[in-house]
């Protein structure tokens, strides 16, 4: 019977159910209590990340290392969280302007712009906190030079995506951020999905309830048991089926005007037995009641009884009698090996839509980032067209790719919609039932690739770093920005292994020296701005006054970076606040005199213009230089506070090269932590192929049909034998001139003794027969060694396939971490205006970095589905009452070679029913071992010995071979006079 909660229980009587009530229906079946699922489930040990895939050893391109990520260090650095590896890179960042860099302006979009007068607005309207708190290990900095904040999505963008499509990516948190980041709040619950989640345990369970499938392979082996009770009913002691019962005749004759009426009861009671030996026994006892009414002699009554005994046995043909219970109780063996492999089929199934289904939704995942980072890619280049700096056709392609990215977004939408239709059709539930998925594995997935990709980032910062550190006389501005992207990365990795947990001590390390870096960048920048503001001192030609104070000012403000930064590195070297607090309040002073300096130089430009004359900037240069000289005096403070001499640029270089190696030794020890990587399958092929032949269900079910096979030739080779059958009966009656039914005398019985025989002179059909039966051994013969084939080629290409996606893996991960180089990279470039970079180069590394996301999470579904596929081939998949295999998540989980068959298999032919009179040649069937598992391989040594001995047997000619093989032992030979039967074997008769 169903399960009480599936749609196809009936509540109506078993034996006599009620037709359900026609017409169609919707929405009628409510899903069963789905518990919640325990998320730790998903952790699992760490593996070892895979190798560097990339070839080329040498450095990228350098720009690569004055990326954003230089500046998005210090965010990171100061409480900040990178996003995750999913969409546009550079999107996630504040991207300011570089040491080589920061001369030049960066174009911004309008709705940028905005975006920062709104905030730099929040910010002035934000209450004041301790100013001592500002510079700690824990404060976050404002960025000062050239920001640029990540753009909303407008509102028409999410409007021009159908509402089915917005639920589904509203699943994730990165897009529920760019909505919120567009409305100014979160998506409300009526646009996030409510449908039931459901874990792979739970599509599981609900399948097992009502997968119409799987109910039919639980009624076909309920049929296949019914068919085998009645075959062993035969074998009791039984009433025989319409031999029991009476039989009551009423007669009226009438003859030469004579009336004469009667009543004739006949009644019999029968039972008979299939013996153990092949033979039937049948008992029978029959009465017989004649009345007759008003004959010759008036009422008469006659009654007679008999009882009857007889035993049939064939002496040729028994063998054959057994077969039928032979036959259905092996049946019920397969068909239980069936269900049971059965079962576990139906888990690699379930199992595979259900991560199809999670890569479903990664790709939308994907996808909708995609479609983010083209939109803004588009935006900025309208707002770069509409500044003279762009040409028009590049603006249309990038509005090309948002429209193509927005296509395929909702593609995959939809057919993540038509995956779910089907999933709930496999399931048995109705296609319009609403479900969703439990994406939290998906999420864990995530972090993984995350994880990896994070590593190979880092590792090509790290090689990059170290290929710069050797060459003589490196570019100490390449080296410093290549050691903050590499701390960067490392705190990124950190960051995505750490996720959900508390984070690491390393992480700690990490940002101490991250802030060093900050104060060795800041004083690049610092030596910089000062050798613009000298050049303008030493210049032949006096420049002009408002160049100047810019450039003084911008000294200035990065002088106040400086000290703020090395107040920062004071914290973390524990200064005392004794110490620090002077310059703190000093800073803010200076602060505020840099800011006063600002808005009287913006006031009086407003006079000037409304009155129409030139301002007077001699006095804003005079008050610039005095703020310059008290904030170089205060950093010349803040560096002796931490006792380093500011003006011996050799001193800061050695610092500068000790913090490079200091991280290229820290960055070993995350490398050596290992991420959690795709595990390797440690079992050799040939362990494998053992295996799967030697605990396959279906193997075994192969070979017992061989066994059934076989036993038809015995089966047919008695047909044409001769006939002989012997039987015996007794019959006991009751006085015929006596009305006692039950006066039984051996005076009145009968015993016979029969022997019958038929000779064996024309057996042309059973010949032709025989002849049949030997063709089907040999093809099942053939089936068992093709069964048997294919296995070992599954095996094979299970265990190639899970090698080659581990190493498509890795090819993967490494071409995601050079194509978020290729974004970054490409979409700096193109708004610095470099040379040759153009929009089509920018969302071409975007596509490239696109589909190595996709192929990372492809590869890394594909791996977990190749994996449940080896075991299942394997037959090591042992699923529990519920249908899941508990090793699902544990991916460290090994297959075990298990080269010999289970102990509860029995022998390999299958049992013979026990208490059965089988012949010796049928018997041989359960006496035949269980053969050592062997591997031939042919060997150097082995051809050499086989060769040597063929060329003694040639020289010695023909005479010497029997002699050698006398020698040399028994062993396998063709003649088949020198074959001696087994005990017992019955030799077959020639069909002719």
């Amino acid at each position: 019977m169903p399960h009480p909660e599936s749609r196809f229980y009936d509540s109506s009587p078993i034996d006599d159910p009620l037709l359900p009530c026609p017409g169609p229906k919707l929405y009628d079946y409510q899903l069963p209590f789905v518990p919640e699922r325990d998320p730790s489930r998903f952790s699992v040990a760490d593996h070892g990340a895979p190798e560097a895939s990339s070839q080329d050893d040498s450095p990228t391109d350098s720009t690569s290392n004055t990326e954003s990520e230089s500046e998005s260090a210090q965010r990171q650095g100061r409480g900040g969280r990178l996003q995750r590896l999913i969409g546009f890179a550079d999107d996630s960042y504040v991207i300011p302007a570089s040491a080589e860099q920061s001369s030049g302006e960066q174009p911004r979009d309008i709705d940028e712009r905005q975006d920062i007068d709104n905030e730099r607005e929040q910010d002035a309207d934000a209450p004041e906190s301790d100013p001592a708190k500002k510079y700690t290990r824990d404060a976050v900095l404002e960025e000062t030079q050239g920001q640029l904040q990540i753009a909303k999505i407008p509102k028409d963008a999410w409007r021009s995506l159908p509402q089915k499509c917005l639920v589904r990516m509203f699943e994730f948190q990165s897009v529920r951020d760019e909505y919120a980041r567009t409305e100014g709040k979160p998506p409300g619950e009526s646009q996030l999905d409510d449908a039931q989640r459901l874990a792979l345990e739970d599509i599981l369970e609900l399948s097992l309830i009502n997968s119409r499938e799987y109910q039919t392979q639980k009624e076909f082996l309920y049929a296949v048991a019914l068919r085998l009770t009645l075959e062993r009913y035969a074998y009791q002691m039984k009433f025989t089926f319409g031999g029991t019962g009476t039989d009551l005749n009423y007669s009226h004759n009438r003859a030469g005007g004579t009336t004469v009426n009667g009543m004739t009861i006949n009644s019999g009671l029968s039972i008979d037995k299939m013996l153990s030996t092949g033979g039937d026994f049948i008992a029978q006892f029959a009465n017989d009641v004649v009345l007759t009414f008003n004959g010759a002699s008036g009422f008469e009554a006659r009654a007679g009884s008999r009882l009857v005994g007889r035993f049939e046995q064939a002496i040729f043909q028994r063998d054959v009698r057994f077969e039928s219970l032979t036959q259905s109780e092996r049946d019920v063996i397969y068909a239980a090996r069936d269900f049971a492999r059965f079962r576990k089929q139906f888990f690699s199934d379930r199992a595979q839509d259900y991560y199809n289904l999670l890569l479903a939704y990664r790709n939308i995942e994907i996808r909708s980032q995609d479609f983010f980072s083209n939109l803004r890619g588009f935006n900025q280049a309208r707002a770069e067209y509409d500044a003279g700096q762009l040409p028009r056709f590049q603006v249309d392609q990038f509005e090309q790719q948002v429209l193509e990215s927005r296509r395929t977004l909702i593609e995959n939408c939809v057919r993540l919609e038509s995956s779910f239709d089907n999933l709930k059709l496999r399931m048995g539930l109705p296609p319009e039932m609403p479900i969703n998925l439990d994406i939290r594995e998906l999420e864990a997935i995530t972090q993984r690739d995350e994880g990896t990709v994070s590593e190979e980032l880092l590792r090509r910062a790290r090689r990059n770093l170290a290929n710069e550190r050797e060459q003589a006389g490196a570019d100490e501005n390449v080296l410093l920005n290549g050691a903050i992207v590499l701390v960067n990365r490392a705190l990124n990795l950190i960051e995505v292994r750490s996720r959900g947990r508390t984070t690491p001590k390393t992480a700690t390390a990490f940002r101490q020296v991250q802030a060093e870096l900050l104060a060795h960048e800041s004083r690049l920048l610092v030596r910089l701005s000062r050798d613009l503001v000298d050049a303008d001192s030493q210049a032949t030609l006096t420049p002009p006054p408002l160049q100047v104070y810019f450039r003084t000012m911008e000294l200035v403000e990065a002088q106040l970076t400086l000290v703020e930064r090395l107040l920062i590195v004071a914290d973390w070297r524990e200064v005392p606040a004794r110490k620090r607090e002077p310059i703190i309040e000093t800073l803010e002073r200076l602060h505020e005199q840099y800011e006063k300096i600002v808005a009287e130089l913006e006031s009086a430009v407003e006079t000037a213009e409304e009155n129409r004359q030139a301002a007077n900037l001699q006095a804003f240069v005079n008050s610039s230089r005095q703020l310059l000289t008290a904030v170089d005096k205060l950093a010349n403070d803040a560096e002796q506070m931490l006792g380093v001499n500011p003006q011996i640029r050799d001193e800061q270089r050695t610092m500068i090269i000790a913090d490079i190696d200091r991280i290229a030794d820290m960055t070993s020890q995350l490398f050596e932590e290992g991420t959690k990587g795709l595990a390797p399958i440690e079992i050799d092929a040939d362990d494998a192929m053992l295996t799967a032949l030697s605990q396959r269900y279906d193997v075994m079910n192969a070979y017992g049909d061989l066994a059934d096979a076989w036993r038809q030739i015995k089966y047919r080779g008695d047909d044409l034998k001769s006939i002989l059958n012997l039987s015996a009966s007794q019959t006991i009656r009751t006085p015929a001139d006596a009305n006692r039914p039950f006066d039984f005398s051996f005076d009145d019985s009968q015993t016979s003794l029969g022997i019958s025989f038929d000779a064996p002179f024309n057996r042309r059909s059973q010949r032709n027969t025989f002849r049949l039966s030997l063709i089907n051994y040999n093809v099942a013969l053939r089936a068992l060694i093709a069964l048997q084939d294919n296995i070992k080629l599954n095996i094979r290409n299970d265990l190639r396939q899970l090698d080659l996606v581990q190493q498509q893996y890795e090819i993967n991960v490494a071409s995601a971490a050079l194509a978020y180089e290729r974004v970054v990279t490409t979409r700096l470039q193109l708004r610095l205006g470099v040379q040759n970079v153009t929009a089509r180069d920018v969302l071409e590394s975007q596509r490239a970095y696109t589909a190595s996301l996709s192929s990372v999470a492809q590869g890394h579904i594909d791996y977990i589905g190749n994996r449940i596929q080896l075991f299942l081939d394997l037959e090591l998949l042992q699923v529990d009452d519920s249908g899941f295999w508990p090793e699902t998540y544990n991916d460290s989980f090994q297959p075990i070679p298990q080269i010999f068959p289970p102990a509860c298999s029995g022998p390999a032919y299958g049992f013979l029913v026990p208490g059965l009179w089988y012949s010796d040649c049928i018997r041989r069937m359960e006496c035949i071992p269980y053969c050592y598992p062997q591997v031939h391989q042919h060997t150097d040594a082995a051809d050499e010995a086989a060769e040597e001995s063929a060329s003694s047997i040639l020289e010695a000619g023909p005479d010497s071979t029997n002699e050698t093989q006398r020698k040399s032992g028994p062993g396998p030979s063709t003649d088949t006079s020198q074959v001696t039967p087994q005990p017992g074997m019955e030799l077959l008769p020639s069909p002719d």
